[in-house]
């Protein structure tokens, strides 16, 4: 499981935490010629112009079901989440494996990143078709987690826990090229990067690369209890 850690707090000792932000999200793990493909995350650079490189995917949507589930499991009060049926959501530290064991049972919610891969490669940037993601295959999920601040617009400092199931993600040779084109594009949005660029935080041309790309080395076959 990932160690990060924010200002001393530690993943056993989250059940002190009162006002614990939740954010999950599913990533696809896309490899095009050894490298790892990111994209400018849209919510920094519309928000505060930043180029900040980002996985591909995103929030997972839980259903009026699951939502049902995690207000009683968790006791949730209401107006705790974010933005409609996005897995991101404050609540008390002391629920985190609660949460951890809904989180694994894959039930009442997105169980892969396909829209969100639609939203971003097709919708925002326009560089695959319906028909590009037609081919598109994705393996059994492998998880990771990250405790840090957020730098979310509007949410910027609060120490957040990150569930995160990451897919190892295929898409067909013709898809693949046309990332690759844009990756070799001066202005494009999306990128290309190494392992070690990813862990030094800085691609090689200067952006930078969100902590939360680091979720994409070595996920896990599951989540450790937190405690």
């Amino acid at each position: 499981m990932s160690s990060l850690t924010n200002e001393g707090v530690t993943f056993s000792e989250l059940s002190f935490i009162p006002d614990l932000r939740v954010s999950c999200a599913s990533f696809a793990d896309i490899i095009i010629d050894g490298k790892k493909v990111l994209t400018v995350n849209k919510n920094q650079f519309l928000n505060k112009g930043e180029r900040n490189l980002t996985p591909v995917g995103g929030a997972i949507e839980i259903s009026p079901v699951g939502i049902t589930e995690l207000t009683g499991l968790l006791e949730l009060v209401p107006g705790v989440f974010e933005k409609g049926s996005d897995l991101r959501f404050t609540m008390h530290g002391k629920y985190a494996d609660y949460l951890r064991e809904w989180f694994l049972r894959r039930i009442n919610r997105e169980l892969n990143p396909i829209r969100e891969v639609q939203e971003e490669l097709d919708e925002e940037l326009g560089l695959l078709t319906q028909d590009d993601l037609q081919g598109i295959y994705f393996e059994a999920p492998k998880y990771q987690t990250e405790l840090a601040s957020s730098n979310r617009s509007g949410q910027e400092g609060k120490l957040t826990l990150r569930l995160i199931e990451v897919f190892t993600t295929q898409f067909h040779p013709t898809a693949e090229a046309k990332i690759l084109l844009a990756a070799n594009q001066a202005d494009s949005m999306v990128r290309l990067v190494t392992a070690r660029e990813i862990l030094r935080g800085m691609s090689e041309e200067g952006l930078t690369i969100g902590s939360v790309a680091a979720t994409l080395l070595n996920p896990n076959r599951t989540i450790p209890k937190f405690k």
